[in-house]
């Protein structure tokens, strides 16, 4: 006993009950601490947005008068993108991590090109912004669609999507793998039958995430010159660009306080859009986990 005292063990059920009390109220300060701004945001949009939240605020597109603005084009313009980003970025992220992991023939270089993968998903969201500005809107002459602005969103979640589903592949059993090779499978059917079946749930768990993130980028559609003031439905990818997180910034720079309580509705229903995506991705996650 005093040996394990002299290495630092506590002396008595008091000091280790004093101790675990300390770690689990600075664990509960820093919860309060990284949970604090969400929930002020969510008061504040919920105060000035709720008395908006009426079914003619969903169905109105919008307008210069406050009274009868609405979101209903902006909202499709959302719900289009992420489904365009999510077709896109969701196969193309998946084929480049098991690309890297499994068939690329030097693994230094495909260590060199995960990092810089990282990289890319540390880049800031206005420099996509510029860059769909040059690629998609000018240089693709896809002008100022829903096109160009799922375009460059795909680049905004690729390296995201693509480094979680890198280390999602990794974490399935290598036993797993090396069985599958061991009875004949060829890499194809080792990653068909073997890497993807284990990973699916939380590879779709990540890709819902990174959809929620790209539901509310703002500064890349700014910088492509997204639409606010549309009154026409959105029904395909040429339509013009438009987004909900588009139109809360142009409201909140309005200096009518009615504006701004629309602002505040808009940003209800992306926090609501969000939550949700991230509550899929939890759940599937947490399925995924217990089926194994």
């Amino acid at each position: 006993m005093t040996a394990r005292v002299d290495q630092g063990f506590p002396a008595s059920i008091r000091e280790r009950n004093r101790s675990d009390r300390i770690v689990r109220r600075a664990c509960a300060a820093a919860a309060v601490v990284a949970l604090a701004p969400l929930v002020l945001v969510a008061v504040h949009a919920l105060w000035l947005g709720a008395p908006h939240l009426t079914l003619d605020f969903f169905l109105n597109a919008p307008s210069s008068d406050p009274a009868s603005a609405g979101i209903r084009p902006l909202l499709l313009g959302t719900v289009w993108m992420v489904a365009l980003v999510g077709l896109v970025a969701v196969p193309l992220s998946v084929g480049s991590a098991v690309y890297l992991d499994a068939y690329f023939p030097q693994r230094r270089l495909a260590r060199i090109l995960g990092s810089n993968i990282g990289y890319l998903a540390s880049v800031p969201s206005v420099v996509y912004g510029l860059v769909g500005l040059a690629v998609f809107a000018r240089g693709a002459a896809m002008g100022h669609t829903l096109l160009a602005g799922a375009a460059t969103l795909t680049l905004l979640v690729l390296p995201l999507l693509t480094r979680a589903t890198r280390e999602v592949v990794r974490a399935v059993p290598r036993a797993q793998v090396e069985a599958a090779y061991a009875l004949g499978a060829t890499p194809f059917q080792a990653i068909r039958f073997a890497v993807l079946p284990g990973s699916a749930g939380q590879i779709a768990a990540a890709s819902l995430r990174a959809l929620s993130r790209a539901a509310g980028e703002t500064a890349p559609l700014v910088v492509l010159g997204a639409f606010t003031f549309i009154a026409l439905n959105v029904t395909s990818p040429l339509d013009p660009l438009t987004a909900l997180p588009v139109q809360v910034f142009e409201w909140t720079e309005s200096t009518d306080a009615r504006f701004r309580g629309l602002a505040g509705a808009a940003a209800l229903v992306l926090l609501a859009g969000t939550l949700l995506l991230n509550a899929g991705a939890t759940l599937v996650h947490g399925s995924s986990i217990g089926r194994r």
